[in-house]
Formats: C-alpha cells, sequence, structure tokens
C-alpha cells in the first residue's frame, strides 16, 4: 500500500505559499487605512510597500520557527515505528471489535478516505494517522493498533499541538465511526 507522506518541508511550502500573501496584503490594506484615515497625506508607497515586506518577513518567520519547533516532534514520532509515549499527552481509548477479526489492509484503506495515513506496519498491526492540518487548525494525530489477542482496537490520540485535548477527544470519536462504517460495509458485503 502505497500513501502520500507530508513532510515537515510541504508543511512550511505550504505556509509559504499561504501565509506569506494573506499577511502581506492585509497589513497593506491595514497601514493604508490607517495612514489615510489619521494622516491624510501623500501616501510613500515604495516605503509601505518595504516596511509591508520587512513585516511580513518577520511574521512569518516567527511563525514558521514556532510552528517547526511544536510540530516537528509530533510530526517525526507518526512517520517511525515507535511506540507512543507520555510527552504525547495522549488519550488512550479500546473499542471492542466483539470477536470480528479486520482485514488490516482493508481497514487502513478504509480510513485513507478521511485521515493523512504516515505510518503502517502489518506485522504489528499498526497504523499512525493524522488529520490535515489547516490554517486556524493542527489537528489531531493518533497511533491505531488493532489487538486480535486482546480482541479490541487500541486507539493513542494527541493533538499536534500538544496543548488540550479537544482534538485528540474529536479524533477518537472520528475512528470509532470509522470502525463502525468499517464493520456496516464488511457486513453489507
Amino acid at each position: 500500500m502505497h500513501f502520500n507522506i507530508v513532510t515537515m518541508k510541504d508543511i512550511i511550502r505550504k505556509i509559504l505559499i499561504i501565509g506569506f500573501p494573506i499577511v502581506f496584503i492585509a497589513y497593506l490594506i491595514i497601514k493604508l487605512s490607517f495612514d489615510y484615515l489619521f494622516h491624510k497625506e501623500m501616501i510613500d508607497f515604495g516605503g509601505l510597500l518595504i516596511q509591508s515586506l520587512i513585516f511580513t518577513m518577520v511574521f512569518i518567520s516567527f511563525q514558521l520557527l514556532v510552528f517547526y519547533n511544536v510540530l516537528k516532534p509530533g510530526i517525526s514520532f507518526l512517520k517511525s515505528g515507535l511506540p507512543i509515549d507520555g510527552k504525547f499527552r495522549h488519550i488512550e481509548t479500546n473499542f471492542p471489535l466483539n470477536g470480528e477479526k479486520p482485514n488490516f489492509k482493508a481497514f487502513v484503506k478504509s480510513l485513507h478516505q478521511d485521515f493523512i495515513i504516515t505510518y503502517t506496519s502489518e506485522e504489528n498491526n499498526l497504523v499512525k494517522i493524522r488529520e490535515k492540518i489547516r490554517f486556524w487548525s493542527w489537528g489531531a494525530a493518533a497511533l491505531i493498533k488493532v489487538d486480535y489477542e486482546n480482541d479490541c482496537l487500541q486507539v493513542n490520540s494527541f493533538p499536534l499541538n500538544g496543548i488540550g485535548k479537544k482534538a485528540a477527544v474529536r479524533l477518537t470519536g472520528k475512528i470509532k465511526d470509522e470502525l463502525k462504517k468499517y464493520s456496516n460495509a464488511k457486513q453489507d458485503n
């Protein structure tokens, strides 16, 4: 099975392509508005463009630095075969399989439609997934293990930004819904 793995370079490139023009234009508009409203004088467009460019570069650089330092450990973990540890402040949940023996490859394929799969191991029945990172939300990630011995699906979910557990709880609910959809689709066939 082949999945597109999104790297930190891809995420940074996306921030630069989307964030840089947005911040530049927003600063330019705000600065033009204030200068016109409060000073009512001729505007030096050359100076304004340079000022906007400098502000945008500093703002985006600071954001990239924070973004990189916060997300790098989580993204690195998601691409590796390492077990989850306490630094991610994860929520562990077990969903009973009720005697069903899900096909691991088919289950992973069903997850691929709604999540970004970053790592799979058929030997360990392990898959690591994450939500798509959006401009306003960094999302959550999860390590999912199909435990045939204990007849359950183990889900360890955690927020990618490391703050709070709301995103992890939401992701766990989505995984539970995906398991139900997978089980229903399997019964229909």
